[in-house]
């Protein structure tokens, strides 16, 4: 009923707390889990085998001796993991997350069967800041009432996510990726929200880690703000496509905002590349300009830490 899909790389210390999350899955259907290892250097692949050799008949594993996201390859679940999935429905979650919550996929399946004119549902879920060890004090993930509010900004968790196959097949046969985006998931979550409806369960079902360094969150301020720029343009993308131009100029608002509070994560002052990127979205608003000021100060940056994050 369900292709539970995991990718891994070097996720040796977080990979066990995941597949436990798979395996205590209580459900009245089978599952299958199909997890992508890209070539990982830390002994993930040894641990994935000792699952494999424990549940042989739930897991279908792709152990990669190269590293596939360096040759280019950048949809992995497309390319190695679908075309292994057997499942009604596919579940993402990637090998430093992790579920808590027994019955999400019984819940998640139980409302799809029974609300077919629904092609996705998802959740809330914590956010667990691996190096201060210790869970942030907000939840991530989040209802919205129209497509609009969806193509402003992300509110869909991978990890919490659960959605109709065909929905990803018919949308990996009609959308162009971009390569220059670097989110996966988002431009699918618009897609599917487009041709069906979206539940929101209002339930906290996994934990989103927050490592040092990762696609979303670096220490890194230009490699982090250049992922959300790509969010921006996958927005931008989506807005101009459906003929929604008058969005526009909240994406970039709201993507500016999230510029502004990457620099203050990583308590770095604010430097030319913000006011450019504020010049080339022509995006001048007194509060943030304001609060960048502040933010030239150490003061300021605690301050406003502390107020924000």
């Amino acid at each position: 009923m369900v292709s539970i899909c995991c990718l891994t790389y070097n996720h040796a210390k977080y990979i066990r707390q995941c597949l436990d999350g798979f395996i205590m899955q209580q459900t009245n259907f089978k599952f299958e889990i199909i997890i992508h290892d890209d070539a990982s250097t830390d002994g993930t692949q040894n641990i994935i085998n000792e699952y494999v050799e424990k549940y042989p008949s739930l897991f279908k594993p792709i152990l990669q001796k190269e590293n596939q996201y360096s040759k280019g390859v950048k949809k992995i679940i497309a390319t190695f993991c679908i075309p292994l999935a057997v499942g009604k429905y596919v579940a993402l979650c990637e090998g430093d997350d992790y579920w808590i919550d027994p019955l999400k996929l019984q819940k998640q399946v139980d409302f799809l069967e029974s609300h077919p004119d629904y092609g996705l549902i998802h959740s809330h879920a914590k956010i667990y800041i691996e190096q201060a060890k210790k869970y942030g004090n907000k939840l991530i993930g989040a209802d919205f009432d129209n497509i609009d509010q969806l193509i402003i900004g992300n509110r869909i968790v991978t990890l919490t996510a659960c959605y109709r196959r065909d929905l990803y097949e018919d949308y990996l046969k009609n959308v162009e990726i971009n390569p220059s985006w670097k989110m996966g998931d988002y431009p699918m979550w618009l897609y599917i929200s487009l041709h069906s409806k979206v539940q929101f369960l209002n339930e906290v079902t996994g934990v989103y880690r927050v490592l040092e360094n990762s696609a979303s969150h670096s220490n890194d301020t230009r490699k982090e703000v250049l992922f959300r720029i790509s969010a921006c343009e996958i927005s931008s993308f989506f807005a101009k496509k459906l003929k929604k131009e008058y969005l526009i100029s909240a994406i970039k608002k709201r993507t500016l905002l999230l510029v502004f509070f990457v620099y203050i994560k990583n308590n770095q002052s604010i430097d030319s590349f913000f006011w450019k990127t504020a010049k080339d979205f022509n995006v001048f608003q007194v509060k943030i300009i304001f609060a960048a000021l502040l933010a030239k100060f150490r003061l300021g940056r605690l301050y406003l830490r502390k107020k924000y994050l």
